[in-house]
């Protein structure tokens, strides 16, 4: 009787610690989720003012009220809001991607126009999704 009591007590003390220890298991894998979270969120907003960063000191008309840096902002907000789960790049970094890179505008700085410099009315982005109907109207069309 007192074997079986020692052992049960023994017992009862591992499997405290083995609770203990799922909880603070769980606890340093919220704590790095948590992390991972700011990271990700530190990291975008990195990204987005090195973006307005660069686009003010490479283009002198680009401000914080452009629509290119608005549309980028945009995006990021979007993508933080939505994409904090996901490692995998989104449709939206491919937005993001278009919009900041691969998106040609007639040297004004702003984001793509319907209307070219010969007066046509064409597409100067290689994106459908992302174009704006003229430089008055900051709306990405998504």
């Amino acid at each position: 009787y007192y074997y079986y009591y020692y052992y049960y007590y023994f017992y009862y003390y591992y499997y405290y610690y083995y609770y203990y220890y799922y909880y603070y298991y769980f606890y340093y894998y919220y704590y790095f989720y948590y992390y991972y979270y700011y990271y990700y969120n530190y990291y975008y907003y990195y990204y987005y003012y090195y973006y307005y960063y660069y686009y003010t000191t490479t283009t002198t008309t680009t401000t914080i009220h452009s629509e290119r840096f608005r549309a980028i902002m945009a995006l990021l907000f979007i993508k933080v809001m939505t994409g904090v789960k996901r490692r995998k790049k989104t449709r939206i970094d491919m937005y993001i991607a278009i919009v900041a890179d691969n998106c040609k505008w007639p040297g004004s700085g702003m984001l793509p126009q319907f209307f070219g410099d010969d007066g046509r009315s064409e597409r100067k982005c290689v994106s459908i999704e992302i174009c704006l109907t003229s430089s008055s109207a900051p709306d990405a069309i998504i």
